[in-house]
């Protein structure tokens, strides 16, 4: 339990500064932990796509390829994954995909928004704010998409 603690409490307080919202310039760099990859997304294809890139700009890859908006990707801690929101034309839904951009999947089944997915530091689980009865809560999925709790 003495590791939990250390790691919800830091996405209690970090959370509310994780504003994933469309900026005005179409590119949102979100630099992760591991220094030698960086995902982000981007307008640059007319809407929001997640895209990884080395730190130096080169290695530009399109991670994703659909009508909707992904945002908010963050990458495992062992660097093979990365979570992000896709913003749906209802609600964001949180998913999950090979760090190339391929298998991706839905982490959890849900009819309200889900967005901010941030990794635990052991990759089993991730953290989330999710939008229940009007407020914003903090969620806990397992990666396998069990074990919500909030």
């Amino acid at each position: 339990m003495s590791m939990k603690l250390p790691w919800l409490a830091r996405v209690a307080l970090l959370l509310p500064f994780f504003q994933c919202v469309v900026p005005d310039d179409p590119a949102a760099v979100e630099p992760i932990a591991d220094p030698g990859i960086i995902a982000f997304y981007s307008e640059r294809d007319g809407n929001a796509e997640l895209y990884s890139m080395r730190p130096d700009g080169t290695q530009l890859t399109r991670l994703t390829h659909t009508q909707e908006d992904e945002h908010c990707p963050d990458i495992s801690p062992d660097g093979r994954q990365v979570a992000y929101s896709l913003q749906g034309a209802s609600t964001s839904r949180l998913y999950i995909m090979d760090i190339d951009g391929s298998h991706a999947r839905r982490v959890i089944e849900s009819q309200v928004d889900d967005t901010h997915p941030e990794w635990s530091p052991d990759g089993q689980r991730i953290a989330y704010m999710s939008l229940l009865d009007g407020k914003g809560e903090i969620c806990i999925v397992d990666v396998d998409g069990g074990g919500s709790t909030d």
